[in-house]
C-alpha cells in the first residue's frame, strides 16, 4: 500500500528518496505502535543505514532477500511492461528505484521484475499463465 501510494504521488513515477523516506516513517509508526520486527533483514539495515545519512542508493547495496519482489506488485499495476522497448524501459526504472533504496542489487532488482512483470501482463489481460514464464524470464534478464 505504501509503495502504492509513492507511485499515485509521482503520478506512476518513484523517487527513491521519497520511497526511502517514506518507508522508514512507517517502520517507525510501527515501532511507537509496539509493531516490531515487521520488516525483512534487508529492509531493516537499509532503513538503519539511511537513518544515519547513507544515501540511500548505497544503503541497499546489501538487499539479496525477497522484500523488493515481495512488495513490487503495486509497480506491476501501476507501469504497464508492455510490448515495446520504451514501455519496458520503463517499467524496469520503475523496478529499479522500488528497489534501489533497500534491495540495490541485480539478484533483487531481477526478482522484482519478474513478478512486477507478470502482474503487469495479468493486470493487461494476459490469461495464458504458461506466458507469464517467459515474461518473467524476459523482465528479469
Amino acid at each position: 500500500v505504501l509503495l502504492g501510494r509513492e507511485l499515485v504521488r509521482g503520478a506512476g513515477r518513484l523517487d527513491p528518496r521519497a520511497w526511502a523516506s517514506a518507508l522508514a516513517d512507517w517502520e517507525q509508526s510501527m515501532a511507537d505502535q509496539g509493531s516490531l520486527d515487521l520488516l525483512g533483514p534487508s529492509t531493516s539495515r537499509a532503513i538503519a543505514l539511511i537513518r544515519q545519512g547513507v544515501d540511500p542508493a548505497e544503503a541497499g547495496r546489501g538487499g539479496t532477500t525477497n522484500g523488493a519482489a515481495m512488495r513490487i506488485a503495486p509497480v506491476g499495476i501501476a507501469v504497464p511492461w508492455g510490448h515495446d522497448g520504451v514501455s519496458r524501459a520503463a517499467f524496469l526504472d520503475a523496478v529499479v528505484a522500488a528497489c534501489l533504496p533497500t534491495h540495490h542489487t541485480s539478484l533483487a532488482i531481477a526478482g522484482a521484475a519478474a513478478v512486477g512483470a507478470v502482474v503487469s501482463a495479468g493486470v493487461g489481460g494476459a490469461a495464458d499463465r504458461h506466458g507469464w514464464r517467459e515474461v518473467a524470464l524476459e523482465a528479469a534478464e
